[in-house]
């Protein structure tokens, strides 16, 4: 989930997966500043005024760029919706346990399955256009710089219906 984009915001902002084979939960999700840095929720949680220092250092620093303050607190803005969404999806006492999700198809299924594409968007570095764009073999939504999604078996033989094949006419 984005909350801010280029264009509208000097900050690319979006909740990140935590990666093939980590159950996420309320701790281990993952806001990322896209071309910046990422943190988890706990770290936000814990010490929101110290990840929003490291990032003007970053920015600072590396990029030769002075953020504003104002560009902060809306970086703090995004930070909270995150947390926020994040106590939704897994609440105290409990956690969602929806099992692996589909990057095409957005399916829950039993068993994800590494993508046959040739398409590697995760060797876009710096200095390439970044965003988001469909997978040329797939269809897949893919995030430059980042490895492809695992998708499910039905989507790696191009077989998911409704996708690939005409939906079931109901009787």
């Amino acid at each position: 989930m984005s909350y801010s984009r280029w264009g509208s915001s000097q900050w690319y902002t979006y909740w990140c997966t935590a990666g093939e084979g980590v159950k996420e939960n309320r701790d281990n999700a993952i806001f990322e500043i896209c071309m910046v840095k990422s943190f988890t929720a706990k770290q936000l949680r814990e010490g929101m005024d110290k990840c929003i220092s490291e990032v003007k250092y970053i920015e600072d620093k590396n990029r030769n760029h002075c953020v504003s303050d104002k560009g902060l607190e809306e970086l703090r803005g995004y930070m909270l919706d995150f947390l926020e969404d994040v106590n939704k999806e897994y609440p105290r006492g409990g956690e969602a346990d929806y099992g692996p999700m589909c990057g095409r198809c957005y399916d829950l299924v039993d068993k994800l399955y590494p993508p046959k594409c040739d398409e590697r968007p995760e060797e876009f570095m710096e200095g390439q256009p970044m965003g988001m764009y469909h997978c040329p073999d797939c269809g897949t939504m893919v995030l430059a710089g980042l490895p492809h999604p695992w998708i499910c078996k039905d989507c790696i033989n191009q077989e998911k219906e409704g996708f690939d094949i005409p939906p079931k006419e109901k009787s």
